[in-house]
């Protein structure tokens, strides 16, 4: 567990890559035939010394050593990755750009017991069902992000989409072309660069799990209208002018598809028919379709036989995807050696048609050509730091939103079981941490930057010291919702201190950041109401206020 400094993983990935490229453990032979800008790329990590990366990352160098001699020793080796890099704003694009890097060098891209490239569905696709084709240029042409995010637009779509297409590969269009929530938020603040007045919710629950919430709020209530499809009355819910009740998840059919870059979907039949008047997402905006004269657009009655109509071209029934359980092909291994139309090894989806560990792509969108880190974004003023320290606070690194059981993002805090098990919103920091700083578990600490502040109950657990893991997602659902408490928002909600400003975000898709942040951390004498909280002690109780 080499637990570096967070927001560092790019230098510790070139670390890595300067170990096997000196120590001579990468593969020759694939880095000869398939791997473009090796010679650039080496002299780029010759500086990512593990000397240089302990100091950088706050690790030892002998662990960056044993880890980068495991991984370039190996037959096969895989790197997987998750949340963790994907929110560190600036820092997304280059550690993954390195994480890419150091398989191709090691050779283990496409082989098995390594990091299989995927294929495309055999089913219909998601980038099929978005229909963005049938959209108009001029509508293309309003697309906010535009000016400020050259990848995550449609011209940077259609740029990219030459190259996967060499493949046989297409991305869903709407990953690489969603609005930047900053961006959103100006339209409905400023009204450029045209008025956005009205707001369809689904599937979120923005006034908790999006940035900066003191801003949502506000752009939010200054709207015309706001629609709602959820199954509880959320804080955002509160806020709307109509709220749909939506089929709950055993109330209508599963085909998840990982976007239709996979040929995997897995899932099954709606276990009972929606209770009430709940409808599933699929009739709700069918039925608005469809008074919108979309009518060639929505041809199947039913999400079931939509989704039947899906599997049709895979060869498989409705019945015999609900038996199984899923649809799967293994991908095959080695597809860069496939013959293309002329009878050549097809490669790899880049310029070059090899792995650019130099990209010649990238810096058309303003990325770089070869990863580097960035500093951290810092949202804490000198004054704050100075009046957390009079408190007797510290300057600290932040991580926030780590997946915890038994809660997922905003939900499951109805669950009188779940409350009783985990009762409170926690900061956590490790015991040598904790000791430095006079804190003991139990004590309960205010979490601020300059955007703003929340309050938690502190835990003390075995991670990196000199940082801070907050929890994100928690209100009282049992609270009478709306003004003024919105359920409790603004007291422990850590998108209260975020940011999602388009100008601090990652250059090519607007990255913002919800981790490597800095913040001031302090104990306070008050208490909470998560800690006065009947749910969280009785669960009988809980049934009873929840019911009210």
């Amino acid at each position: 567990w080499i637990a570096p400094k967070t927001g560092t993983d790019c230098a510790l990935a070139l670390g890595f890559a300067n170990v096997i490229i000196a120590e001579g453990l990468y593969d020759r032979d694939f880095v000869g035939q398939w791997c473009h800008g090796f010679d650039e790329f080496a002299a780029h990590v010759a500086r990512y010394t593990p000397e240089y990366v302990a100091e950088f990352c706050g690790v030892s160098a002998d662990d960056v050593r044993t880890a980068a001699r495991w991984f370039g020793r190996a037959q096969a080796a895989a790197l997987v990755s998750g949340r963790g890099i994907d929110q560190s704003g600036r820092n997304v694009a280059p550690t993954h750009r390195a994480i890419c890097c150091l398989r191709a060098i090691t050779g283990n891209v496409d082989k098995p017991g390594a990091c299989i490239i995927t294929e495309m569905s055999d089913f219909t696709t998601e980038v099929e069902l978005e229909m963005t084709d049938e959209m108009a240029p001029e509508h293309k042409a309003r697309c906010l992000n535009t000016p400020f995010t050259p990848l995550q637009c449609y011209e940077g779509y259609a740029k990219v989409q030459k190259v996967t297409e060499r493949l046989g590969c297409r991305l869903p269009t709407r990953y690489m072309t969603s609005a930047h929530p900053d961006l959103v938020l100006r339209a409905m603040e400023t009204g450029e660069p045209y008025p956005v007045r009205a707001l369809i919710v689904n599937a979120t629950n923005p006034l908790l799990t999006y940035a900066d919430t003191h801003r949502v709020f506000n752009a939010l209530m200054g709207l015309d209208l706001i629609v709602v499809i959820d199954y509880y009355l959320t804080p955002t819910a509160s806020i709307a002018d109509f709220v749909l009740p939506c089929a709950g998840a055993i109330e209508r059919p599963l085909f998840q598809q990982h976007g239709g870059v996979a040929n995997i979907a897995y899932g099954g039949p709606a276990a009972v028919e929606p209770y009430y008047e709940r409808r599933s997402d699929y009739d709700i905006f069918r039925a608005l379709g469809l008074r919108l004269g979309q009518t060639e657009a929505w041809p199947h009655e039913t999400f079931k036989d939509a989704l039947e109509d899906v599997l049709t071209r895979a060869g498989m029934t409705w019945e015999e995807y609900c038996e199984r359980g899923m649809y799967f092909r293994p991908p095959v291994p080695f597809k860069y050696l496939y013959p293309d139309e002329t009878g050549n090894p097809r490669g790899f989806a880049t310029t070059t048609g090899k792995i650019e560990l130099a990209s010649e792509i990238l810096p058309d969108f303003g990325g770089q050509r070869l990863p580097e880190p960035v500093p951290c974004l810092s949202l804490c003023s000198d004054e704050l730091i100075a009046r957390a320290a009079a408190c007797g606070g510290a300057h600290l690194s932040m991580v926030t939103g780590a997946r915890k059981q038994p809660y997922n993002a905003s939900m499951y805090f109805n669950n009188p079981k779940f409350r009783k098990s985990s009762p409170h919103p926690a900061v956590e920091i490790s015991p040598a941490t904790a000791q430095r700083l006079g804190l003991r578990a139990g004590d309960t600490v205010e979490v601020a930057t300059d955007k703003g502040s929340a309050r938690f109950v502190l835990e003390v657990r075995t991670m990196r010291d000199d940082m801070v893991s907050v929890d994100y997602g928690w209100w009282h659902p049992e609270w009478t919702p709306g003004a003024p408490d919105f359920g409790g928002m603004w007291e422990s909600n850590v998108n209260c201190l975020t940011s999602c400003s388009v100008a601090t975000g990652e250059p090519m898709i607007g990255t913002w950041w919800y981790n490597a942040i800095d913040c001031v951390i302090r104990k306070v004498d008050e208490t909470l109401s998560w800690q006065d909280d009947p749910c969280a002690k009785d669960s009988a109780s809980a049934g009873k206020d929840g019911a009210r």
